[in-house]
This record gives structure tokens, sequence and C-alpha cells, in this order.
């Protein structure tokens, strides 16, 4: 694996074709080894991770927000997102609060 992405680096860097002769006879990729422990410590760590808000939930701390804050319109969205997001902290996703800001921002 090494040495094919030591050839094809300076191919993809300088925008060099790469020779029709250069077909592996096999898959460059096989197949991982330590995908079982990975997916194991992956599991392991959620345990330590905050538990996620739904998206009725962010949508209520949306809401109110933005009847606090007077916000109206999408030239308030990036203010709406940042005070949301200091309230909630990193139990919401980012895209799901700015999802939920512009459908509320648009609607109203």
């Amino acid at each position: 694996m090494h040495n094919l992405l030591v050839y094809l680096y300076p191919c993809i860097l300088y925008n060099h074709a790469m020779p029709e002769t250069f077909i592996p006879k096999r898959p460059v990729v096989t197949a991982y080894p330590r995908m079982p422990e990975a997916f194991a410590e992956a599991e392991a760590m959620s345990v330590y991770l905050p538990k996620q808000l739904t998206d009725e939930q962010v949508s209520v701390v949306v809401r109110r927000v933005i009847s606090d804050s007077g916000a109206n319109g999408l030239a308030d969205m990036g203010k709406t997102i940042g005070a949301v997001k200091s309230e909630l902290g990193n139990t919401a996703d980012g895209s799901v609060i700015a999802r939920l800001v512009k459908q509320e921002l648009s609607e109203g």
C-alpha cells in the first residue's frame, strides 16, 4: 500500500496522468484486520460522550432563543445559532441547530 501511495501522490499532486499499464491485479485496499477492535473502542468511548438531544428538544430551545432575541429573518441566523450553541453546548450537533434555526427563521 505504501509503494502505491508513493507512486500515486506525485501524479495527483502535479496533475500527471497515471500510465495505462498501471492497473492493479488485486484490490488495493484490503480488509482492515482491526475493524472489530475499532468498533469496540468506539462503543466504549461513546459512554463518555454527552447524550445528544433530539430534534424536538433542540427545536424548543431554538424557538425560545428566537423569541427572546427578537430575531426575524435569515439575516439573524448567525446570531441565533451562536446563542443556541452557547446554551446547549455540545449536546446538540451544529448542523441540526443550523437546520432548525433556518427552518424557524424562514417560517416566521
